[in-house]
């Protein structure tokens, strides 16, 4: 038994050590992009401020990491080829799991907020720190369960590898960069921005952009949005990896 807990200890420190190396140069290719390609490129007042970008790249990696996370661990421990093998192993049920999953992955996505903040704040250098982190903080573990399902339900349902799994959370990255990342939907007075803004990449955004100017009127609609999405997306979780039950 203790061979065994020191091989899972072992294994587990070097899943985080290459999850946080993964997760740093991720949040270091959006800075490039948002602070030394694009801003060269576009006119003034077309790129959100200094601080607003690093508030979007945070949201960007929070619910990537999140997506990603429950996606690779419920294709790997949970999906219909591996479910009775887990269940053996676990001596549990299918809420344990997700409770397990859900505690483990919001835990993580904590300690990924924090890194990616300390490196986005060291190398941008922003003038001014005025913004509630731990309202930030508290938003994106909201904002980042929604993910997390989402995660869920395609890692279940998947048949893929989870190597290709590991390619989906691209599209997650571009729905946030055409949402409002890059460029304001305010300089978008058509369909399109309306569309993008009530999508949960947009609104999302939309509650970062409300703590940091603390516009907490403003905040309140991100978080109802969320709330419910939440609700929905626990229920709909649930429901799935109990239908084998």
């Amino acid at each position: 038994m203790k061979i065994i807990g020191k091989n899972m200890l072992l294994e587990n420190r070097y899943k985080i050590i290459i999850a946080t190396i993964y997760n740093l140069v991720l949040t270091m290719g959006l800075f490039l992009l948002f602070f030394e390609f694009l801003g060269p490129t576009l006119q003034p007042g077309f790129l959100p401020k200094g601080m607003e970008r690093i508030g979007n790249i945070l949201t960007i990696m929070t619910g990537l990491l999140a997506f990603q996370g429950g996606a690779l661990l419920t294709h790997a421990n949970y999906r219909r080829d591996n479910r009775m093998d887990f269940l053996k192993t676990m001596e549990g049920s299918a809420d344990r799991f997700y409770l397990r999953e859900l505690s483990g992955v919001l835990l993580a996505l904590l300690f990924e907020i924090v890194i990616s903040a300390i490196l986005l704040i060291i190398v941008a250098k922003p003038q001014e720190i005025s913004w509630n982190f731990l309202l930030l903080i508290i938003y994106f573990l909201l904002t980042g369960l929604f993910f997390l399902n989402i995660g869920n339900l395609v890692g279940y349902f998947s048949k893929r590898s989870a190597l290709n799994i590991s390619t989906l959370p691209l599209v997650i990255i571009v729905l946030f960069l055409i949402s409002g990342a890059v460029i304001p939907l305010v300089h978008f007075d058509n369909i399109y921005a309306l569309i993008l803004y009530y999508l949960p990449a947009g609104m999302m955004l939309s509650g970062t952009d409300s703590i940091l100017a603390g516009d907490f009127n403003a905040l309140l609609i991100p978080l109802i949005y969320f709330v419910f999405l939440d609700l929905i997306t626990v229920f709909v979780t649930r429901f799935v990896l109990n239908l084998d039950d």
